[in-house]
């Protein structure tokens, strides 16, 4: 998309239901959550493209077709650009900035180690 100079992307997904997390069944995973999260990924390594997301099941599809459509465009022009369709309700996610627990410490290995190799004692005398 970046090569190519594509501005505007809007991928629309169909006949997705929306599960009830507190059943534990076996079911089909959804497409949605990987999809946001490319989306989400292309926004912050490309800002110039304006990405949109709209998403629905065979109920709203089939109880409000105008609405779902309307918001293919809607998406790209306007500040919620990722909007699931459930029975015909528009929902979307609601960010909410929050501190870490617990701040990010990096380790850095010791000079010598490399994560190629195995690990090696390079304190240790050599014979």
């Amino acid at each position: 998309m970046i090569v190519a100079r594509v501005s505007r992307l809007v991928i629309v997904q169909l006949d997705e239901c929306q599960f009830d997390f507190n059943d534990t069944s076996v079911r089909q995973c959804n497409m949605h959550p990987v999809v946001l999260g490319l989306i989400r990924s292309l926004r912050l390594e490309a800002p110039h493209v304006t990405a949109g997301f709209v998403s629905g099941d065979a109920a709203s599809w089939l109880s409000k077709p105008e609405q779902m459509v309307e918001s293919f465009f809607d998406v790209v022009e306007c500040d919620e650009s990722e909007v699931i369709y459930k029975r015909g309700d528009a929902y979307a996610p609601l960010l909410v900035h929050r501190q870490l627990d617990e701040p990010v410490n990096f380790v850095k290995p010791r000079k010598g180690l490399r994560a190629t190799t195995p690990w090696r004692d390079t304190t240790a005398p050599t014979k």
